[in-house]
Parts: structure tokens; sequence; C-alpha cells
């Protein structure tokens, strides 16, 4: 009993609503698998990335942090495509957009301070609803609103083959929704085993509230990318769901490949 308590404060904890958040802000370029780095594209160059990825639950988390099992099964899936671009020194911009064309977003990323070992960087974007409406599968689902967001990420460098990602960002969802702010959050580890190969590990994530405290998850998210050449990355990851409050619980899958010109 003890322990279930000190489980359910940590969880809180955790997942409290903060007055600075961030969102999973979309268009920006990355180097490991969600959590995108503290470096921008130089001036000129451009990326490509479809990705795939896979939801599939089978429980969900409870108001209380527990878990209960849902009444069948649940699955997701989506396809999307980014394409970003280097503009100025320090500077990109990009967009995402999915197959079902249900929202367009667009992001920005700023580096404004960049050493050897450290780089600190601002974000921002929006994203339009585009007019296809699907149901919804979470509670944070935003898909049919207009949203803002902003935030900070940095970068540390441990060695020549090893880096930290951060990332903190908040969202304003605009118009008619349960909720109308997300607080996102992540940190990423990659080691570079070879000149192709890497190892990711991140932990990733949300909160969603409106006065109180609505719906939140931690997920552990581990993978792996692969230089094919200089001009093609893929990125393989897995999502597991460590904790939360009102969301599913599942495994995810995702796929990318990263084309630059």
């Amino acid at each position: 009993m003890k322990t279930n308590k000190i489980y359910h404060s940590l969880l809180l904890l955790l997942l409290m609503p903060l007055t600075i958040s961030v969102a999973q802000i979309s268009g920006i370029s990355d180097t490991k698998l969600c959590v995108p780095d503290a470096g921008a594209l130089s001036v000129g160059s451009f990326e490509f990335e479809p990705s795939f990825s896979v939801f599939n639950s089978t429980n969900r988390f409870c108001d209380n942090g527990e878990m209960e099992s849902l009444a069948g099964e649940s699955v997701s899936s989506s396809v999307l495509f980014r394409v970003t671009a280097g503009i100025a020194e320090g500077l990109e911009i990009g967009t995402t957009f999915s197959s079902t064309i249900e929202q367009v977003s667009v992001g920005s990323k700023y580096i404004f301070s960049e050493s050897e070992n450290f780089s600190l960087g601002l974000i921002a974007g929006v994203s339009l609803p585009a007019g296809n409406k699907f149901i919804a599968d979470t509670l944070r689902d935003a898909d049919n609103n207009l949203t803002s967001s902003y935030g900070a990420l940095g970068s540390i460098k441990l060695s020549g083959s090893s880096s930290i990602d951060m990332i903190f960002s908040f969202t304003k969802i605009h118009g008619e929704n349960s909720f109308d702010k997300i607080l996102s959050y992540g940190i990423g580890f990659g080691q570079w085993l070879s000149k192709k190969f890497q190892v990711v590990a991140e932990l990733n994530g949300f909160s969603t509230y409106n006065g109180k405290l609505h719906s939140g998850k931690i997920s552990f998210m581990p993978g792996v990318t692969y230089k094919i050449s200089e001009q093609l990355l893929f990125v393989l990851g897995t999502q597991f769901d460590l904790m939360g409050k009102n969301e599913y619980k599942g495994l995810g899958y995702f796929s990318a490949f990263t084309i630059t010109f």
C-alpha cells in the first residue's frame, strides 16, 4: 500500500502542470528519434523525411495512474511527411503534414548560442486544421484546432561520438477543446558505435491541462539510426509507455528516412 502511494505521488509530480511548457513542434530537424537537437541545417540545404508509426494498446492508465484493460484492442497508425530548409545562419523553417491531411504544421528553430560542446536554441510553430476531421484516439487530440507553440532546446556533446539533447515546449490550443494547454518535455542520448550506426535512448513526456491536470504520459523510446549514405539516414525506434494518467498504455513502432539535399 505504501509503495502504491509513493508511486502515485511520483506520477503526479512528474505530470503536474507547469507555467513553462513544450510541445513536439513539427517541421524541425533532429539527429536522433523524436527529441530535436540544438543544431540547424546549413544555409541553402533542406531535408525531406517520410515517416511511419504504429501504436498498439490493450490497456489504459486510469485517473489514479493505475492500469485497466480495454474492452478490446486499440490500434492507430500514421504516415507523416516533413520538409525543412536552412534559410539563414542558425535558422531553419519547415513543415509537417500527414497523408490524411488532417493538420498542416509549420515550425522554426533558431540557434542563438553555439560552442564546441554546448548549444542552445529557441523553437516556435503553429498547426492549422486542414478540413479533414477524424475520430480522436487520445484526449490531447488537437487535429481540428489551431495551435501555437514555443519552447527551448539544448545539446551537450559528451565526446566525439556521444551527445545529449533536451527540449521543453508549451502549446496553446485555440478554439473548442476539452483542454487548452500541453506541456511537453524530452531528453535523448545518442552514441555512435561507428561512423554510420548510432544507438539512441530517449525519455519523452507530456501533460495536458485546463485549470487542472487532464492527462499525461511518460514514455521510454529506444532506437537506432543508420547512415545509408551522406544524403540518406534511416531511423528506427520503439515506444514503451512507463506511466501516465487518462491515456492509453501501449507499444509503438516508428521508422523514417531522412533525405538531405
